[in-house]
């Protein structure tokens, strides 16, 4: 055995045992969507499941609300654009940009939540989430949809839809890991069931990924 050898055989135990044993929460969606392609704005109604795999409980639940990067001029969104020398949404008008106009959280498993932040809200909840129980909440809101200027987005009648709901911030060993929308970097986030109802005008046309229901 030589000697490299013999120094990940020693650290690779120690580094399993500070990992701990490995969890993966899970947040299953059921929500009903509704676009009025004329004021471009979306209204949701729905609930998230939030199933607690960790060995933690857990008194609270932020949740993400990145699509309020396009509300401020002074996100990190917006920073990280003129940064990178673009500064078509520094410039841009305030009908052109978007977000949460309204939002309630809700539900048998929630206490109370705290005002949000531009674009985190946490959610109390009513008692701490042993590991293994699950928290029931619910979500009405509604979502102007900005003119495009990143992922998000809308250019004459084509919406483009990302990030447009709540959810959770994903939890680990580490605890919470809490980000802000960015125009360049990726998100990582729960697995879990979706079960969207989309309603559009009736010569509307819906590209996604899932599987049909009709």
């Amino acid at each position: 055995m030589t000697l490299v050898t013999m120094v990940i055989a020693v650290l690779l135990p120690l580094y399993t045992q500070a990992q701990g044993d490995y969890f993966q929460q899970q947040t299953d969606f059921n929500l009903d969507v509704k676009l009025d392609p004329e004021s471009h704005r979306l209204t949701v109604a729905g609930s998230l499941t939030y199933s607690n795999n960790s060995p933690d409980a857990l008194d609270s639940i932020p949740l993400h609300l990145w699509a309020n990067a396009y509300s401020d001029k002074e996100s990190a969104y917006a920073k990280q654009k003129r940064r990178l020398g673009d500064v078509t949404f520094a410039f841009a008008k305030q009908e052109d940009l978007g977000g949460y106009e309204e939002i309630k959280i809700g539900g048998p498993s929630v206490a109370y939540t705290n005002q949000p932040e531009p674009e985190l809200l946490w959610v109390v909840l009513a008692k701490a989430l042993a590991p293994g129980d699950q928290a029931f909440i619910t979500i009405s809101y509604t979502l102007k949809i900005p003119k495009t200027f990143s992922r998000m987005g809308r250019d004459g009648t084509s919406h483009q839809m990302t990030q447009w709901y709540p959810k959770p911030a994903l939890y680990n060993h580490e605890g919470w890991n809490i980000m802000p929308y960015l125009d360049y970097g990726e998100y990582f986030n729960d697995f879990g069931d979706y079960e969207v109802s989309i309603t559009l005008p009736q010569n509307g046309i819906v590209a996604a990924t899932g599987v049909p229901s009709d």
